[in-house]
């Protein structure tokens, strides 16, 4: 059987095709195209992906792509942004895009947690001039029931956080958009902070937090169109420690990553569900 290395070298025409870190959902190599271009390719299992709606984000991103430099471009193979194979007789999609070259963010830096604000704040700005699309709701609002009078909403990254930037110099990069979805940026915002807060409380370094948040939003203030909602920002994060406490409470109904996640893992996240101290009534 050819493994899936050599399934990503023969589909891209690339020259080398090195793993790499991947998501729970996803497979992810490092590749080098015959013409010097690097790029990565991300192998998605098909039976945990709606192949419709991954075509759906994709088409999306490749036209968000051309409205702000900040997105890495879709890379097409054969003319196709999706493009299948079979491995292990499962169906896999294929989905390739610009390598984001440049250095990782540390949010224990508040002048990086400005940058990662700024360039949130202008990713809305451009996310909001894509037409409608047939994409679904971001999972954790679906979770808990959607959005309520939380206002206007507008496709949005869905994972926005510091694993999926890149800096060098004055540029900011900005991938894996395969959790894309609609949502008000307000809880954009708020689910940026969780994740943050999440990881500060799991290391024990929770004093770390405030000052993230401090310049987090005073990032995304300097670039937004109009002014922050605290309140609906912090009833969004007791919103998403909600939607992890049902899933942890139904674990089929949970994202991929969660579902099948270790026993040890899971202890850490009802761990924090349960000492998380609630921002709203």
């Amino acid at each position: 059987m050819v493994d899936l290395t050599q399934q990503v070298l023969r589909l891209t025409g690339a020259t080398s095709a090195v793993p790499i870190a991947g998501g729970h959902q996803a497979d992810v190599f490092d590749v080098m195209s015959a013409s010097g271009r690097r790029i990565v390719a991300k192998v998605l299992d098909s039976s945990v992906v709606d192949e419709y709606e991954a075509t759906e984000r994709i088409t999306a991103v490749a036209e968000l792509a051309y409205l702000s430099e900040r997105v890495c471009a879709r890379v097409r193979i054969d003319g196709r942004l999706v493009n299948t194979i079979d491995h292990d007789g499962q169906s896999r999609m294929v989905l390739c895009f610009d390598f984001a070259e440049g250095a990782a963010f540390d949010v224990t830096r508040p002048v990086d947690a400005e940058l990662m604000g700024s360039t949130l704040a202008g990713l809305h700005r451009s996310l909001a001039r894509l037409g409608p699309r047939h994409i679904p709701e971001l999972a954790a609002l679906k979770a808990t029931g959607g959005v309520g009078d939380a206002g206007p909403v507008q496709l949005l990254h869905g994972d926005f956080n510091a694993g999926n930037l890149r800096r060098a110099g004055a540029r900011v990069r900005v991938f894996d958009f395969e959790d894309c979805g609609y949502g008000p940026p307000s809880f954009e915002i708020a689910n940026t902070l969780y994740m943050v807060l999440f990881s500060a409380t799991v290391d024990g370094q929770v004093e770390t937090y405030p000052r993230f948040e401090d310049a987090l939003l005073s990032g995304y203030a300097s670039g937004a169109v109009g002014d922050i909602d605290r309140s609906a920002v912090d009833r969004f994060i007791d919103l998403r420690v909600r939607a992890l406490g049902s899933w942890l409470d139904d674990l089929p109904t949970a994202p991929v990553g969660i579902r099948n996640a270790s026993p040890a893992w899971h202890g850490a996240l009802r761990a924090f569900v349960d000492c998380y101290a609630p921002r709203t009534d």
